[in-house]
């Protein structure tokens, strides 16, 4: 199985909503090469449990990248890696980008709450829409500033989306990404309430984010189709969703919406 292939059939399986909306064009590879890294990088605090060995990993996978911008640099065998190193060539990804990806998990190995919304935007800005932006920016696709917006407010939805989803499985005090901010909107509702109280505070952050998306042109294909997805999820995220019930995401249907508004 080559590089590609593979990193495919990983992203298929860790990352079904982002994978489904794919779309088919020339620049595939380059989607699927940059999330598939973003899914290596997210799994580091995931995995490891101490500050300590995820910067540790951080810190190599820094290096692994300094390395693919020298020639004469040592194969690893690591199908990402691989991946990576032929998209950096191709489509002549500047390092400060990828760059970027890495330090915005620092957050994630210090295992602290973001504060407010304001932190927790900026963080997205520096992994989801990052992404994004590499893509774009390889590709000459120029965005407006309202797109560029509109682009961030989907970014939003969709990490809000996922928040809401892993909250019945952890308690919301040690969530990472329930803000202080929003613990203390709460503060005065009975402990028993107060889950559901944060999830219904965040639906409404989804639909005041949705007022701020526009269209995307014909030609962005693949910015339609994750606006596409990430309006399916926020449908069923807010018609379903609550602390004991949260919307089971059938990446059939998801994948059956995507071929309707294709």
């Amino acid at each position: 199985m080559d590089n590609l292939s593979y990193c495919r059939n990983y992203l298929e399986k860790h990352d079904p909503e982002i994978y489904y909306c794919l779309a088919k064009e020339s620049y595939d590879d380059l989607i699927i090469g940059l999330f598939q890294l973003n899914l290596e990088l997210a799994k580091i605090s995931q995995n490891s449990g101490e500050n300590t060995i995820s910067f540790l990993k951080l810190s190599w996978w820094q290096e692994v990248i300094e390395q693919c911008y020298k020639k004469d640099s040592e194969e690893k065998e690591h199908p990402t890696i691989l991946l990576l190193k032929n998209l950096i060539k191709k489509y002549k990804i500047a390092k400060k980008d990828l760059d970027i990806l890495v330090t915005a998990r620092e957050f994630d190995a210090k295992n602290e709450k973001v504060s407010d919304w304001q932190e927790y935007q900026n963080y997205i800005d520096k992994y989801l829409y990052q992404i994004f932006k590499i893509i774009c920016e390889s590709n000459k696709i120029s965005l407006t500033k309202k797109q560029q917006q509109s682009l961030k407010n989907l970014c939003y939805i969709l990490k809000t989306i996922r928040v809401i989803h892993s909250l019945p499985k952890r308690n919301y005090n040690d969530h990472p990404f329930v803000t202080i901010e929003l613990i203390e909107e709460v503060r005065n509702e009975p402990t028993i309430h107060k889950q559901e109280a944060i999830i219904a505070k965040l639906k409404q952050y989804i639909k005041d984010q949705r007022k701020g998306v526009s269209e995307f042109d014909k030609e962005q294909k693949f910015l339609r189709n994750f606006q596409n997805m990430v309006n399916y999820l926020a449908d069923k995220t807010i018609k379903y969703s609550s602390s004991r019930s949260i919307a089971c995401i059938n990446p059939i249907k998801l994948k059956f919406y995507l071929w309707r508004k294709a």
